[in-house]
């Protein structure tokens, strides 16, 4: 039997964006070379990273782009969000001032994302290892991500509609005493798309490699679960005409109803 042609395989296009020294290059250079380097390296521009992953038996090739986070690489990497099929938000768990500029970095990713093409976002504190340094609680993060959450996201109903089911992150806080710090300066908009516009939520440490396998598995195997890798439902029409029509399941509502995490994980598709 000959071997399956490889330009047959599916690829998936992966962005990691932030500012600059979240730890976006650690985190790449970790999934995908099992390595650490303790310098602090600066990314010029962007950088490439190719991996295969199976899925549900199957090989999809990712394209993982590491974006430069200083603005004046803007102009450069703002291409590079063209055909993403995911995108990572990585904040520094020890830096409040990565944390806040967040809203800023999701506003980037609806500009600059294909309207007619899903996309898959995550967001990602980094650095979980240095707890005695760590400013950003577990808790600001998700309350922050809630609430930027669309207030109709799959037609769910409020949380207070659902008083027998109270948010697992909630808990989650009291019994690791965490807090939230009200003074903080994110001043995020609820959006009004249809579906969740933060998709899962990751702490993850490139140094120690806690998490980081699991959030790049969890993103693929969520795209591959959308369908948006489907060939059209008509061969003969181009893929581009029929990205509007291919179907999208609903995702679950980040904002409450969470499991569980395994190694720190957030994430709708854990």
């Amino acid at each position: 039997m000959l071997p399956p042609d490889k330009s047959e395989v599916p690829q998936i296009k992966l962005i990691i964006i932030g500012t600059s020294g979240v730890g976006k290059s650690s985190l790449l250079v970790r999934y995908c070379d099992d390595t650490f380097d303790e310098g602090d390296t600066t990314t010029i521009g962007v950088d490439l990273k190719m991996k295969t992953l199976e899925v549900h038996g199957k090989p999809y090739k990712l394209r993982l782009w590491d974006t430069a986070g200083q603005e004046r690489y803007r102009t450069i990497t703002n291409s590079y969000y063209r055909g993403a099929h995911g995108i990572f938000i990585v904040y520094d768990v020890c830096n409040k001032d990565t944390f806040d500029s967040l809203p800023k970095w999701i506003e980037e990713t609806e500009i600059h994302s294909n309207a007619t093409q899903p996309v898959v976002r995550y967001i990602v504190g980094n650095k979980i290892d240095e707890k005695e340094l760590r400013v950003v609680s577990t808790e600001q993060a998700l309350d922050f991500i809630e609430s930027i959450q669309p207030l109709d996201s799959n037609k769910r109903t409020e949380p207070k509609e659902q008083p027998k089911s109270q948010p697992f992150y909630k808990e989650y806080a009291k019994t690791n005493g965490s807090s939230t710090d009200t003074s903080s300066p994110v001043t995020p908009q609820p959006s009004t798309r249809n579906k969740p516009l933060i998709d899962g939520y990751f702490e993850v440490s490139a140094k120690n490699t806690d998490g980081v396998r699991n959030m790049f598995v969890s993103m693929v195997e969520q795209i591959v679960d959308s369908g948006v890798l489907d060939p059209p439902l008509k061969p003969q029409t181009s893929r581009i005409a029929n990205y509007s029509s291919w179907s999208v399941p609903s995702l679950v509502d980040l904002s409450y109803n969470f499991t569980k995490p395994v190694e720190k994980c957030y994430s709708t598709s854990c």
